[in-house]
């Protein structure tokens, strides 16, 4: 299974912490919170990761090379500019298996990755989208849920 990671923004939100460092990058407990998310997917059996980096990605890059440290394989997409998500997802067709995981690189989903694949398979249709209904607690609601 691969993922990919959308950590290309500009962080405009966190611009104190992010003005030098990318948002992935920040500290949580001691650690980037890029760590907890490839722990994450590791601990899942997930370890082809595609990296989508724009604003500072080189840090990025730097910070988890191949991947090897982390037990996972990692290759990178860069943005020029900000292209949003189905942007960011075009940039890096050459690098995307048929069938991946899309993440932001701002979110945490303790998830049964394998599960949601398989449902993915069984229902073959083009995509599928996992949400959160935020009812606007964390931050504004962009997803309708009907």
């Amino acid at each position: 299974m691969q993922v990919i990671i959308l950590a290309g923004g500009l962080a405009t939100r966190l611009s104190h912490l992010t003005e030098d460092l990318p948002k992935s990058l920040v500290e949580i407990m001691g650690r980037p919170f890029l760590d907890y998310q490839i722990d994450l997917l590791r601990r899942a059996g997930i370890d082809n990761i595609v990296l989508c980096v724009g604003h500072l990605g080189r840090q990025i890059e730097n910070y988890c090379g191949n991947g090897k440290k982390h037990g996972v394989s990692i290759c990178y997409s860069y943005e020029d500019m900000p292209l949003g998500t189905a942007g960011a997802l075009k940039n890096a067709a050459s690098l995307l298996n048929d069938v991946f995981l899309c993440m932001y690189g701002d979110s945490y989903l303790p998830a049964d990755f394998h599960a949601m694949m398989q449902y993915f398979e069984v229902r073959k249709e083009l995509a599928m989208m996992t949400v959160l209904k935020n009812n606007n607690r964390f931050d504004k609601s962009n997803t309708v849920v009907e």
